[in-house]
C-alpha cells in the first residue's frame, strides 16, 4: 500500500504544498502554499525558524511550516500536507479555468457539459498532487521491471493524473461530498461501501484526501499486476507515446470500475480530449479512441492509351485466312524458336 511508488523525498524545504483550507462560505477545500520546513515544537514562531531541522514529532505527529499564498504562516500536521508537482507544467488549475468537458451517455450521446469553479479547480489540483507524489520516478520497462526513465517522469504522472480527474468529473462533478447510489457511493471518486470503500466512514469518503488515497492504492495495485495500466506504462517505460484516451479508459475499466465499464470508459476516454492541452509541455496524444477513421485515399494508376488492333483481313474461300496461318506461326516461332516456322510463316497459304 506505500503510495510513494519511485521513493522520492518529496516533503523537502521549499516545496510547493497543497493545504487544507475553506472559502468565504465555509466550504472545505485546499490552497497552495510553500514547505518552509518541520517545526522543532509545537507553538514555536516561524520567523528564523531553521529549516534544515531534524524532523520532530509530538503526540498528533509531525508538524511543518507553511506559508500561504496570501503570506500567512503556520503549522500544519504531515498528513495535511501534499506536495504539489515539482515540474514545469504547472498546476491544473492554471491551464483548465474556462475549460468545457463534453460528458457523453454510455450510448456515446453528448448529454451535458461540465464547467470548472474555483472549488473543482481546487479538487483538480489535489488529485494532481496526490498522483504526482504517488508516481514520481515510477515506471515499468519493457521486460516488466520497475526502472526511471525520462519518458516515465515526463509522462506517466501527467497522463495518469488527467484520467484520474476525468473519472472524477464523471462521478461527482469534482465535488467532495457527493452522494450517488442511494446513498451507498460517497466523494470524490464515489467510493462504494460495498466497493473500495468497504470499512470506510461517511466521513472519511468524504474527505477528499482520503477518497483519493484509496484510489491511488488500487491504481498501485493494478500497476503491478498484469493489467492494461501496466501494459500502458510499460509502453511509456519503451519511449512510446501512450493517448490519454487510453488512460482514461484503463483508469475507468481497472480502477474506477463504475456499473458498466467498458462502456463508461469509451465515453470517458472521449471526453479527456477537452483536457489534453492542460499541460504546457504535454506530447500530443494519440488520436481519440472513439475519432472515426479517416477513409485511405484512392490510389489513382496512371491511365493506359486504348489499344486499338487492326481490323482483320476478308476471310478466305476455305474459312482460314492467310494471315491467320502467318499469325499461328510466329507465335510458334517465339515459344519454340524454330526457324523454319518463320520461313513457313511467310510463304503464301493455299487451300486445299
Amino acid at each position: 500500500d506505500d503510495l510513494s511508488f519511485g521513493g522520492v523525498d518529496t516533503l523537502t524545504p521549499g516545496r510547493q504544498v497543497l493545504v487544507p483550507t475553506q472559502d468565504a462560505a465555509g466550504t472545505p477545500s485546499w490552497s497552495a502554499g510553500i514547505l518552509r520546513g518541520q517545526i522543532v515544537g509545537v507553538g514555536e514562531t516561524v520567523a528564523g525558524y531553521p529549516v534544515e531541522s531534524v524532523p520532530q514529532t509530538d503526540a498528533q505527529g509531525t508538524w511543518f511550516a507553511v506559508r500561504g499564498e496570501d503570506g500567512t504562516e503556520g503549522w500544519r500536521l504531515a498528513d495535511q500536507v501534499i506536495p504539489l508537482p515539482a515540474t514545469s507544467y504547472g498546476l491544473l488549475s492554471e491551464t483548465l479555468a474556462g475549460v468545457s468537458v463534453p460528458l457523453y451517455d454510455a450510448s456515446g450521446v453528448q448529454r451535458s457539459v461540465f464547467s470548472f469553479s474555483p472549488a473543482t479547480l481546487a479538487m483538480a489540483d489535489l488529485i494532481q498532487a496526490m498522483v504526482y507524489e504517488a508516481l514520481e520516478g515510477f515506471c515499468i520497462a519493457p521486460g516488466g521491471s520497475f526502472t526511471v526513465t525520462e519518458s516515465c517522469k515526463t509522462t506517466l504522472p501527467q497522463a495518469i493524473a488527467l484520467a484520474a480527474v476525468c473519472n472524477a468529473i464523471y462521478e461527482s462533478r469534482l465535488l467532495p461530498k457527493a452522494v450517488g447510489d442511494q446513498g451507498h457511493a460517497i466523494g470524490l471518486f464515489q467510493l462504494h461501501d460495498r466497493g473500495l470503500g468497504r470499512g470506510l466512514s461517511v466521513e472519511d469518503r468524504n474527505d477528499p484526501k482520503r477518497n483519493t488515497e484509496v484510489m491511488l492504492k488500487e491504481l498501485n495495485r493494478q500497476l503491478r499486476r498484469p493489467s492494461q495500466l501496466r501494459t500502458l506504462a510499460a509502453e511509456v517505460g519503451a519511449g512510446r507515446s501512450v493517448g490519454l484516451d487510453r488512460w482514461t479508459a484503463a483508469f475507468c475499466i481497472e480502477v474506477e470500475r463504475p456499473k458498466y465499464p467498458e462502456l463508461s470508459g469509451l465515453s470517458r476516454a472521449r471526453s479527456v480530449v477537452a483536457l489534453q492541452g492542460a499541460f504546457r509541455e504535454f506530447a500530443v496524444p494519440q488520436a481519440p479512441l472513439l475519432a472515426a477513421r479517416a477513409p485511405e485515399p484512392e490510389i489513382q494508376l496512371p491511365s493506359q492509351p486504348e489499344r486499338q488492333l487492326p481490323a482483320p483481313p476478308p476471310s478466305s474461300s476455305s474459312g482460314v485466312s492467310a494471315g491467320t496461318v502467318g499469325l499461328v506461326a510466329l507465335g510458334i516461332a517465339a515459344t519454340l524458336g524454330i526457324g523454319w516456322a518463320v520461313s513457313q510463316a511467310t510463304t503464301p497459304a493455299y487451300s486445299t
